[in-house]
C-alpha cells in the first residue's frame, strides 16, 4: 500500500495517541485535530486522503463538519463516535460519511474499514486513467497498443512501447 494521510478530528486526545502509534506500523501519517475549527483549516491545508471524524466535538458538532467538506471534496469520511443509534449513524450516512464506527472499536476493524476504502479509491483512479495519451503529434492508445505519430502508425516492440508509455505518463 502507498503511504496515506489521515486526519482524525476528535476531542480525545489520548484517541489520537493511539491511533497515531497503531498507524504508523502500517506507514500511515495521521495528523489529529481535537477542535473542528481547526481541522477544517488543517483539512483545507494538506488534503488529507482520508478523514476520521468524531460528532461530539466542541462548538460544532461533526455532522457539521462533514457537511462542510462534502461542499469541497469527495475525501473519504469515517465517523468514528460513541454516538451508536441507528438514527445517527444514518443521519452520518445521508450528510456524506463513508462509514461509520461507534465506539468502543478495535483498531484492526477500523484499519480493515480504511484499507478497503483506500484500496477502492486507488482502484477507481486506475479505471479513470486515459486510454489515450498525446503529446505534439505523438498519439498512445492505451487499449489498443497503438502509437502514431503525425497521424502515421509507428511499429515498436513490446519493451520499447512500455517505456514509451511510461516516460509519456511522467
Amino acid at each position: 500500500m502507498n503511504s496515506y494521510t489521515i486526519l482524525l478530528i476528535d476531542d480525545d486526545e489520548k484517541l489520537g495517541k493511539l491511533l497515531s502509534t497503531f498507524f504508523a506500523k502500517f506507514d500511515f501519517n495521521l495528523l489529529t485535530e481535537t477542535h473542528p475549527v481547526q481541522g477544517l483549516k488543517t483539512f483545507q491545508r494538506i488534503q488529507p486522503d482520508l478523514v476520521i471524524l468524531d460528532i461530539m466535538l466542541p462548538e460544532m458538532d461533526g455532522f457539521e463538519v462533514c457537511k462542510i467538506i462534502r461542499q469541497t471534496s469527495n475525501v473519504p469520511i469515517i465517523m468514528l463516535t460513541a454516538r451508536g443509534d441507528i438514527n445517527d449513524r444514518v443521519t452520518g450516512l445521508e450528510i456524506g460519511a463513508d462509514d461509520y464506527l461507534p465506539k468502543p472499536f478495535d483498531p484492526r476493524e477500523l484499519m480493515a474499514r480504511i484499507e478497503t476504502i483506500l484500496i477502492r479509491i486507488d482502484n477507481d483512479e486506475e479505471e479513470n486513467e486515459p486510454d489515450l495519451i498525446q503529446y505534439h503529434q505523438l498519439v498512445i492508445n492505451k487499449k489498443s497498443y497503438e502509437v502514431k505519430v503525425a497521424g502515421k502508425p509507428v511499429d515498436l516492440t513490446t519493451k520499447e512501447y512500455a517505456l514509451l508509455v511510461l516516460m509519456s505518463e511522467h
